[in-house]
């Protein structure tokens, strides 16, 4: 007597389905499981003061404005860590126009004089338009060594259609003593690709006693991108999709 029997691929698909949503549970757990956080904070907004201009002017201005940091030394970063994000606040410069400013934000290795191996960079951004206006870059996990030092910047160059005018104001901390003794704001007047920042000599390399307002958040294992979690998520649906149907 013929008899039919349903093909294997839907305990097949049942499986793959559970094995994409234990994926996902595995991608999502760090932050519960152990990617405990540590912050570094340089000043307040009670505390800051303008520096600038930082932008495009006719007769030239800062092109590139930032804070050189190490790595947090406390029990998170001890064995390994990573930078999630890090905020910078621009207010409109107070003696020239700010409409149209575009600007880009990095993290790399500093030597001492300069910025070297770029290491994280942002999408264009646009602003400021108020006063003291938080700029925040996600960095995806950046895996930093202990005994580095790195800057996290501002920049304008590169960037095509500048306008001839368009000026901010980095909020700045100024202490006695030093705010944050392991890095110091840094800037500098010359360069037109991000290749000049990383082979010339910056003009301002730093202060013991000036720093910019800076905030970033440090992890102790790396956090998985929105984007991995969204990837996994649409796989395992599409999984049980075809389970489902395969049952119908």
């Amino acid at each position: 007597m013929f008899t039919s029997r349903k093909p294997n691929f839907f305990a097949r698909s049942v499986a793959l389905a559970a094995t994409a949503a234990a994926l996902l549970g595995s991608a999502i757990a760090p932050a519960a499981a152990g990617a405990q956080s540590t912050s570094l904070t340089i000043g307040s907004a009670s505390e800051a003061f303008p520096m600038g201009p930082f932008g495009t002017l006719p007769g030239g201005a800062t092109v590139a404005m930032g804070q050189t940091f190490t790595r947090p030394y406390d029990a998170i970063c001890a064995l390994t860590c990573y930078m999630q994000d890090f905020s910078f606040w621009l207010s409109p410069s107070t003696d020239h126009a700010s409409a149209g400013l575009r600007l880009k934000a990095y993290v790399a290795e500093w030597d001492g004089t300069k910025a070297t191996n770029v290491l994280y960079s942002s999408e264009e951004r646009v602003g400021p338009t108020v006063a003291s206006q938080q700029f925040t870059f996600g960095t995806s996990s950046l895996s930093l060594n202990a005994g580095t030092q790195y800057i996290a910047f501002l920049s304008i160059v590169g960037l095509n259609g500048l306008p001839g005018t368009a000026a901010a104001d980095m909020d700045a901390i100024f202490g006695d003593p030093d705010p944050y003794a392991n890095g110091a704001l840094v800037y500098t007047n010359n360069g037109a690709i991000i290749g000049d920042l990383t082979s010339t000599d910056w003009e301002w390399a730093g202060d013991t006693m000036i720093d910019a307002r800076f905030d970033a958040t440090f992890t102790s294992t790396a956090v998985p991108e929105p984007s991995s979690l969204v990837l996994l998520a649409t796989g395992a649906s599409v999984l049980l999709f075809m389970a489902r149907r395969e049952r119908a």
